[in-house]
């Protein structure tokens, strides 16, 4: 579990803290829509043994560092290079394909587990639907407050 603690939560942030430390409430605004996702996403693939992560005598609490760590920084920099060069259409899909070379070597380490006929290719796939479910909630509540809700 420590490993999953390291690799997955403590190096994301330190790598997301020293690129985007001026911006922190981008940073926490991006970062919890894809952290969300990336629970949703995690808790349907274990309940419906499709993965796990090591070790799995856990359960889902091996996941939690990948989903606050790993899955919350990728996200920020998804949205980031995408208001910085546009073009979402090849931007999603490039951090998609990243993301899933990342996994894959959790995968061959033997750290994420694939059961019940998952691959990298549905990984792909479902990458791919979590970066753009998180684009479009971000441009969906891009400049939206407190103040603006009514309240």
């Amino acid at each position: 579990m420590f490993i999953n603690i390291v690799i997955g939560f403590v190096l994301p942030w330190i790598i997301c803290f020293f690129i985007f430390k001026r911006d922190l409430p981008f940073v926490l605004h991006v970062s919890t829509i894809g952290a969300l996702i990336a629970f949703l996403i995690n808790e349907l693939g274990y309940f419906m043994n499709w993965w796990y992560v090591t070790p799995k005598a856990y359960g889902v609490l091996s996941f939690i560092p990948y989903n606050i760590g790993v899955f919350a920084g990728l996200a920020v920099f998804t949205v980031h290079m995408v208001n910085h060069w546009g073009r979402s259409w090849i931007v999603i899909p490039g951090m998609t394909f990243v993301k899933t070379i990342l996994e894959s070597i959790l995968v061959c380490t033997g750290k994420v587990v694939y059961d019940n006929g998952w691959n990298l290719s549905l990984t792909f796939f479902s990458y791919l639907l979590a970066c753009s479910t998180g684009y479009l909630i971000y441009s969906m509540t891009q400049g939206v407050s407190i103040k603006d809700s009514g309240t």
